[in-house]
């Protein structure tokens, strides 16, 4: 935030590549943001192309409701295919890792039987590793767990019914081959080739 970073990791049993999990994944960014850094305006999502839960047409409507659904208006850059790992992939090697060398010198008796057990495990780890910050004291690390539960209703309470106005009519043409994303409206976006290009197009999703 600003010239500082802070590092986030979800832990989760829900065990598929989703956008809903995305979303969800979202509320606790957000609400995080909202707790600890109160005047942010404006979010710019950062991640790669991955088409399952990321770069597709559900994700950019729910772009398109963001300012809606949490106050705060955003946007969404995605990297280009192929250009290897990034500091993301770097805060879950670094939690796997750690749960690794722990569970090679424990007993069979200690290993992990769920996934909130290695979430439990992640989190004691970084809170012995405080950093005083600014506002709060910091972990090195800031550890979520999600339950797949909460997942499986935030679609049904939210995203279910938004997603059913999606037809392959309005769906964005060549959409793996845009790397910006700007909401103009409710089921209105405008995509770029990249961040910088002064050529756009917008869609209308519904």
């Amino acid at each position: 935030m600003g010239a500082g970073h802070r590092n986030l990791a979800i832990i989760s049993d829900y065990m598929k590549h989703t956008t809903e999990f995305v979303y969800y994944a979202q509320i606790l960014i957000i609400n995080f943001i909202r707790k600890w850094y109160p005047n942010v305006k404006q979010l710019n999502y950062l991640s790669d192309g991955a088409a399952a839960h990321f770069k597709n047409a559900k994700n950019m409507l729910n772009l398109t409701y963001h300012e809606r659904d949490f106050g705060l208006p955003a946007s969404w850059t995605f990297s280009s295919t192929s250009h290897g790992k990034g500091p993301v992939d770097g805060i879950g090697a670094a939690v796997k890792s750690t749960a690794t060398r722990h569970l090679l010198k424990s007993t069979p008796e200690q290993s992990f039987l769920s996934a909130e057990e290695f979430f439990k495990f992640t989190q004691q780890v970084n809170d012995h590793q405080v950093i005083k910050g600014d506002l709060e004291p910091n972990r090195p690390i800031e550890v979520f767990f999600i339950n797949a539960s909460d997942v499986d209703s935030v679609f049904k309470r939210t995203l279910e019914k938004r997603w059913s106005r999606l037809t392959k009519t309005h769906w964005i043409d060549g959409i793996q081959s845009k790397h910006q994303f700007d909401p103009l409206d409710i089921g209105k976006i405008k995509c770029r080739r990249t961040s910088t290009d002064g050529y756009s197009k917008t869609f209308q999703l519904f």
